[in-house]
């Protein structure tokens, strides 16, 4: 089967993204997600990124807060608070916030376009072992029990990298969680070209940061 017919049966895939190789099912699939979760033997109390075709599909599954230039930060996982209503699996959730992400990617906005939901995206090995840096290097408990393994022809030569994390969900405020892929969109954001935010990013390195929101404008300006 192909990517969009093993996600519309509600099984799971293994993906390149613009980021990692991932395991990806349908997000609103509370039985795909639990096989994520068995694939990875994964604690269920965790939460995992999804992956959306564009800032209208984000919107209809997350708050945006105002003033803020999605545009400017495809490629970063976003946490924000969810959406009430929205069809999410409770299973990717945390505290009633959800990580989301527009990828750098037209091979994978289009496939998620085309799919018509978010998708969930976890990197694709045992929780808590190595981040996969190649197809060759996921367990062959993992790749063996996938629909499908579906390579991103966008990637090729390209260094696979975690994504930048950062968490909108407290009004007026940012916080980095994790620097990654794009940390640098982030960096004028904040209007902090030249600060460097290093990895792993902890409470007392990176504290909840003040958002003034004309960074957003001097940025487009830029752009």
């Amino acid at each position: 089967m192909d990517a969009l017919q093993c996600l519309r049966s509600g099984n799971v895939i293994l993906l390149q993204t613009d980021t990692l190789w991932g395991l990806s099912c349908d997000a609103t699939n509370d039985d795909a997600v639990e096989a994520v979760i068995d694939l990875k033997h994964r604690p269920e109390n965790k939460s995992m990124i999804i992956l959306v075709a564009d800032k209208d599909m984000l919107a209809e599954h997350a708050q945006i807060p105002e003033g803020i230039n999605i545009d400017n930060l495809t490629g970063v996982s976003l946490i924000l608070k969810c959406r009430e209503g929205t069809p999410l699996s409770k299973k990717i959730l945390q505290n009633g916030n959800v990580c989301a992400r527009i990828p750098d990617s037209k091979f994978l906005t289009g496939l998620i376009s085309d799919f018509g939901k978010p998708i969930v995206s976890t990197s694709a090995n045992i929780s808590g072992a190595e981040l996969p840096k190649s197809l060759d290097t996921i367990e062959p408990s993992i790749r063996e029990e996938v629909c499908a393994v579906i390579e991103n022809p966008e990637c090729a030569g390209v260094e696979p990298q975690p994504s930048t994390i950062i968490d909108l969900s407290v009004p007026g405020k940012l916080k980095i969680v994790r620097v990654g892929k794009n940390i640098d969109k982030v960096r004028r954001m904040l209007a902090m070209p030249d600060y460097s935010f290093q990895w792993p990013a902890s409470d007392m390195k990176y504290p909840l940061l003040p958002l003034q929101m004309w960074y957003t404008s001097n940025l487009k300006k830029k752009s």
